[in-house]
């Protein structure tokens, strides 16, 4: 259900009530061990719901028009040093910690796409050295091995 629910018993020490009581304590054992998850029942605003579905179905479009675009094997325009700025701010955007980590990334097109991960990986080349250690002479999975 959706509440907090207590069990009160009453028992009587009386001899003549001692069977009902020994009865009412057994089943307060039973209730017991009846786990229940409360919550709140919340109540969508019919505006909000709206406004979820319209930017999911947009995000989907977006990605039906991608994933067309390169299935129906459209040549991809190079892209201009404008494009590849604006992925460059997308990849800095993505790996700030100001972005929420469930907010999709879309780029717009697969070729901007592959320069972000290109970008990424040039970013990630560029913090750890060519030996794939960490600077110190360790090796990186070594290292998360012994820390887990």
């Amino acid at each position: 259900g959706n509440c907090r629910t207590t069990m009160v018993g009453c028992i009587a020490v009386e001899p003549c009530n001692v069977p009902e009581s020994i009865s009412t304590c057994n089943f307060a054992q039973r209730v017991a061990l009846i786990q229940n998850n409360a919550r709140v029942n919340e109540e969508l605003d019919p505006n909000l719901l709206i406004a979820r579905l319209k930017r999911e179905v947009a995000e989907l479009k977006e990605e039906v028009r991608v994933a067309k675009g390169s299935a129906a094997g459209e040549e991809e325009e190079a892209l201009t040093d404008a494009d590849v700025d604006k992925c460059r701010a997308l990849v800095q955007q993505y790996i700030s910690d100001s972005v929420d980590p469930k907010e999709p990334f879309v780029c717009g097109s697969v070729e901007r796409l592959r320069a972000s991960f290109r970008i990424l990986r040039d970013l990630c080349n560029s913090v750890l050295p060519a030996d794939g250690t960490t600077g110190d002479g360790t090796d990186p999975a070594r290292t998360a091995a012994l820390e887990a």
